[in-house]
Parts: structure tokens; C-alpha cells; sequence
């Protein structure tokens, strides 16, 4: 345990030299109501560049028959500022054993104020498909946002969103109206402040039926004492939400870390950028997120779980695949779960950072759990031993 310690300094001054540590990857569970039990489903991988740590290529994987096969890719470029200038996705294509392009988003800036977005599709060349021209009013804030289609060569404006802010500046209000003949119907998102905090407290979302504006979706916003966003209750009032008109998503924080210290792909990446419905909803390092949804009770469906490069202090041993482990909630204050998807756990030790060793728990299993209820808050050091070697993770007990 003591070279395990040394090893311990050696890669907190690795990560100082370095800079700041990176999310790696995040994975995805369902609830699977067949068998009672959470199931692998998905998982995304962050690589970033040397230099700037900013994301330059996200891969994603499915679960199938308990092994990761990656199906997407998208690729990112940044101009000489540091602004992401294009995107490129690609899907794997199995019959030929190789990558397929589908679609490329440039970004065009006039200094730091992205002025125009052109999506293209690929058809043996990139044919551009639509294209987004923002303006800005006289605070430099988001004023408009004009979307057209490209149908042949004619160039249709089809929609046309607006912003609306408080006398503080801040989003209150978001309006969609769809100019073209098809279009169904116009769509508004008001977002409700609290008047000392101005923190988001709620999100409506309605269309415009019958010359009236109706609610279609109403989101309560709960952020926790350190103005972390911690979780959104959603009541879905369509006809046809079915299970999913009620749910919830709750967020899970290492409240030792701030976001700020890790480079992460959200400002980058659509999908977790739409996480961010305020400036900056995570203060504090993101370590889980559970949805859980309303059918006559509360149970969670599906839990996601971010993972970064600090996490594993002590480095895993070579026979060892990282992406095999599953360990939340962390930090946590009573029972922490610690799941294999491969390897039989046979032994777990967890020792105190003066290398005594508080719980020991043999086994022959892929899942467990801990009470570490009665430990003192602090950091705890996991030891997972299995056939095919050992790792250790931090553990954080509140």
C-alpha cells in the first residue's frame, strides 16, 4: 500500500504538470423490466487535442452481447481562435468494414459572434441542406436566428426563432415561427426566473393552436446549494406522452471538484449542451445522471455516468478493460454498488488515505455493494481484485 501511495503523489504532480484533468467517456444503462436489472447501453468516448485540451473526436459504442461495437464518429475543427469551425459525423458501415460520411456542419464568426451555420448532407459530395444566420441586438445577446432548407437549388426561409431578455440581460424567452406553407404551428419556451438569483426556476414550452398559446411541456428547475443543477421534473401535457409524460432527471456531483478544472466536450457537443439550460448550471464536477419516470411511482430508467481522467488514481493493470466497471453512486454517504460487466470480482479492499484498511469484502460475483455508511467522510481508496488483475478508484464518502 505505501508504493501505492507514492504512486498516488507522483500522479497528482503528473496531473499539474499536465493541466487540467478531461471527461473521458460517459456510459449509458437502461432498466431492463425482463430481467429487474440495469443493462449496458450505450457508451461515448471523448478524445481531445494535445495542446488546446479541446474535444476533436467523440465515438460511440452500443452494447451488444455485453461488448462495445462503435456505430458513430464525429470528428471537430477549430479555427485560429479556438472556435469550432466544423463537424463531421460519420456512421460504421458493416458490410464494407469502414466509416461513412453523413453530415458536416460548418461555423462561420464574425470575431467571437457566430454569425452563420450550414448543415450538408453526403451524396458522393456534401450537398448543403440548410443553413442558420444569426443577428445580435445592440448588447452583443442572440437577437434572431433565420433557418432556410435547400430543396434542389431553391432556397427556402422556413423558420424564423427569436430571443427575448430581462432587464438583467438574461434568456426569459425563446419564439419559433415556421414561415413556410407546411409548417403546423408556431412554438414559444418561457423560462422563469427566481427575482433575487435570477436562476432558471422553470421551462414552458407551447404551441400556438387555435390563436392561443398552449402548454405542451413544463419543466420545474431545482439547483442545489452550490447553484448546481440537480435535477429537472418534467410533465409532458401532449395526449400521445404515454410513460413518458411524467419523468425526472437528477444530477449527481463530486462537490470536492469543480467543473471548471475539466475539459469537457459540452460547449461543444449539441446533445449535452442542451444540459445547459443556464450560463453555467455545473458548478461542481457532474458524476451521474439518473431519469426516472412516473408510472403510478418513481423508478429509474435509465443512469448515465461520466467518467474522467482522475478518477482512477492508482491505474488499472494491463488484462484490466476500465470500460468492464461500473462503481456509483460516487461520492456517496451510505451503500455504493460496484458492477463488472466481465471480470468476477473476488476480493474488494478499501483503505483510508494512511493506507489502513477499513472494509474488506471477499467474493465471487459481477456485482456488489458496500455500507460505508459508518466510515468518516473523506477520501477512500477502492482496491477491485479479479482473475485477470487489480484496480483501484477514489472514493469519495459524505
Amino acid at each position: 500500500m505505501k508504493q501505492n501511495l507514492l504512486f498516488l503523489s507522483f500522479y497528482f504532480s503528473l496531473i499539474a504538470m499536465n493541466g487540467q484533468a478531461t471527461l473521458d467517456f460517459r456510459i449509458s444503462q437502461m432498466f431492463d423490466f425482463n430481467t429487474n436489472s440495469f443493462v449496458e447501453m450505450e457508451k461515448e468516448e471523448y478524445r481531445y487535442n494535445e495542446l488546446e485540451q479541446q474535444p476533436i473526436e467523440i465515438i460511440k459504442y452500443n452494447s451488444i452481447d455485453g461488448h462495445w461495437i462503435t456505430y458513430y464518429k464525429e470528428g471537430m475543427t477549430y479555427n485560429e481562435e479556438g472556435r469550432i469551425s466544423k463537424r463531421v459525423t460519420h456512421t460504421w458501415n458493416e458490410s464494407d468494414n469502414n466509416w461513412k460520411n453523413e453530415t458536416l456542419i460548418t461555423y462561420h464568426y464574425n470575431g467571437s459572434q457566430l454569425q452563420e451555420k450550414n448543415e450538408f448532407y453526403w451524396d458522393n459530395n456534401w450537398v448543403q441542406m440548410s443553413s442558420r444566420i444569426y443577428t445580435y441586438n445592440e448588447y452583443e445577446l442572440m437577437e434572431a436566428e433565420n433557418l432556410f432548407q435547400f430543396v434542389g437549388d431553391e432556397q427556402r426561409n422556413i423558420a424564423k426563432k427569436t430571443y427575448a431578455y430581462n432587464a438583467l440581460l438574461n434568456l426569459i424567452e425563446v419564439t419559433v415561427y415556421n414561415q413556410y406553407p407546411e409548417s403546423i404551428f408556431d412554438e414559444r419556451t418561457i423560462y422563469e426566473r427566481d427575482s433575487e438569483t435570477e436562476i432558471i426556476t422553470k421551462i414552458t414550452s407551447q404551441e400556438y393552436v387555435d390563436q392561443q398559446w398552449v402548454d405542451v411541456n413544463i419543466i420545474d428547475v431545482n439547483f442545489d446549494t452550490n447553484k448546481n443543477l440537480k435535477s429537472l421534473m418534467i410533465n409532458n401535457l401532449s395526449e400521445d406522452a404515454g410513460i413518458l409524460g411524467n419523468a425526472r432527471v437528477t444530477n449527481i456531483f463530486d462537490n470536492d471538484k469543480l467543473h471548471e478544472n475539466y475539459y469537457t466536450p459540452f460547449e461543444f457537443t449539441d446533445e449535452l449542451v442542451n444540459m445547459e439550460i443556464d450560463d453555467n448550471p455545473f458548478v461542481n464536477k457532474i458524476t451521474d445522471q439518473v431519469i426516472s419516470l412516473n408510472v403510478g411511482f418513481w423508478i429509474d430508467f435509465i443512469k448515465i455516468h461520466y467518467q474522467y481522467s482522475d478518477d482512477i488514481l492508482l491505474g488499472v493493470e494491463p488484462n484490466l478493460n476500465l470500460t468492464e466497471f461500473r462503481i456509483y453512486p460516487n461520492p456517496t454517504n451510505d451503500v455504493l454498488t460496484i458492477k463488472s460487466s466481465n471480470s468476477l470480482i473476488a476480493n474488494l479492499n478499501l483503505y483510508d488515505l494512511n493506507g489502513r484498511l477499513v472494509i474488506q469484502k471477499p467474493l465471487q460475483g459481477l456485482e456488489t455493494m458496500l455500507n460505508v455508511e459508518p466510515l468518516a467522510n473523506g477520501i477512500y481508496l477502492l482496491e477491485i481484485a479479479t482473475p485477470n488483475g487489480k484496480m483501484t478508484k477514489r472514493i469519495s464518502k459524505q
